[in-house]
């Protein structure tokens, strides 16, 4: 591949990131923790104890708790790093969900996440996913990457949910970049 295509992927790659990151900077100056979905599937958000933000997020939406709400973040520091579990592309049924865990295994749990109290997660679709094979941690169908509350990308995650955690420039092994 000539230098000229991969100086040119490597802008496009930046502009899609400053176009996706901006409007969560405005969001994270806010003081508000928040999940950003950037898919076309419903998530399912849970945070380790707290309850100020669960459920449900459609596509395309978002949910924030104030990081200085105790039920959002009993500690009420803004660095605080706090669990949570999510589900992308959650559907339910009458006696069962579906949908891929993110993040890294918790045995006889599901999965788990870390976020900053002060921060924000996106969950967006992994762009480079071989449909022909299963979703695995090497062929993830969703990505969730985790920012500070100072827009600093802190790590990544897959969905379904891997053995570790990733850098965030790991995940451009499975996004359009």
């Amino acid at each position: 591949m000539n230098t000229r295509l991969k100086a040119s992927r490597r802008t496009i790659a930046t502009l899609r990131t400053l176009l996706v990151a901006l409007p969560l900077m405005v969001a994270s100056s806010a003081h508000a923790f928040c999940v950003y979905n950037k898919t076309d599937k419903k998530i399912s958000f849970t945070g380790e104890g707290f309850k100020g933000m669960k459920g449900q997020i459609g596509p395309n939406k978002s949910a924030c708790c104030n990081w200085q709400n105790k039920d959002c973040n009993s500690s009420k520091k803004r660095t605080a790093t706090l669990e949570a579990q999510l589900i992308a592309g959650y559907t339910q049924g009458a006696l069962s969900y579906n949908g891929d865990w993110c993040g890294i295994f918790v045995q006889g749990a599901g999965a788990s996440l870390q976020h900053q109290a002060g921060g924000y997660l996106v969950v967006e679709r992994a762009t480079k996913r071989d449909w022909n094979k299963p979703a695995d941690e090497t062929n993830p169908s969703f990505v969730v990457r985790s920012y500070g509350y100072d827009n600093k990308e802190l790590s990544g995650y897959t969905c379904p949910a891997s053995h570790k955690k990733f850098e965030p420039r790991d995940l451009l092994n499975f996004i359009s970049g």
